[in-house]
């Protein structure tokens, strides 16, 4: 029963963050969905958003540039307060403006 009641939960919790992520306006370009596996390891997906860091210094509109390096580093910071990967993974959305 009491795992019925947590996963009612988990799912209404689910729904109102779809909702809110459905409210989410921003540039096509600097807003950014970052999609992690259950399984992957901390320090790679670290590794990679620093990756894309480096290679978002290769945008050419400095404005561009700029919102998705600000997304990105929110990102970055978000990973790295993760202390465990979720058992299903997770998904991070930010924007410059706007971070869910």
């Amino acid at each position: 029963m009491q795992q019925i009641d947590q996963l009612q939960s988990d799912q209404l919790q689910s729904v109102q963050q779809i909702d809110r992520l459905q409210s989410v306006k921003s540039n096509h370009t600097s807003l950014i969905s970052y999609y992690i596996a259950g399984n992957s390891n901390l320090s790679s997906v670290s590794s990679h958003i620093t990756k894309e860091l480096a290679a978002s210094n290769n945008i050419k509109s400095k404005h561009t540039r700029k919102d998705v390096i600000s997304a990105l580093k929110s990102i970055q910071h978000d990973v790295k307060n993760m202390k465990k990967m979720p058992e299903y993974g997770t998904a991070i959305f930010a924007s410059s403006n706007s971070y869910v």
